[in-house]
């Protein structure tokens, strides 16, 4: 039985999906180690594939077409640099850069990671190191 018009219990809605639910889950374990003046930042990907839950296998599958991260580096709330499509899980984040970004040389740092995949950002992992 159709809802007859201006009927006041069954109203028509619209709605435009927007694929959230779909984006990449957000890397875990980020990871800061300073050595020789550099930060070595490091984080591992997570996966909505039902393979992604074996105790066997080392790595997770990959989940999407291409392995892909941006990397932000924040000083408090602020982004003093990005670094775009990151094809592995890692960056160095070197001395030179902590001068052009802070002035400086810094012993602790703030990051945040976003897996980029088919429909865009993820959800971000945020750590302090």
């Amino acid at each position: 039985m159709s809802a007859a018009a201006g009927d006041a219990i069954n109203t028509a809605l619209s709605f435009t999906p927007s694929g959230l639910g779909l984006r990449p889950y957000s890397p875990s374990r980020l990871r800061g180690v300073l050595a020789g003046g550099d930060f070595a930042l490091s984080w591992t990907r997570r996966t909505r594939s039902a393979a992604g839950d074996s105790w066997v296998t080392p790595e997770v599958p990959l989940g999407e077409t291409s392995e892909a991260y941006d990397l932000q580096i924040l000083n408090g709330n602020a982004v003093v640099r990005t670094v775009a499509a990151l094809p592995s899980p890692a960056f160095t984040y070197t001395a030179a850069m902590m001068l052009a970004d802070f002035g400086g040389a810094v012993t602790s740092l703030r990051f945040r990671v976003y897996r980029i995949g088919a429909l865009g950002r993820g959800a971000p992992a945020q750590a302090d190191v």
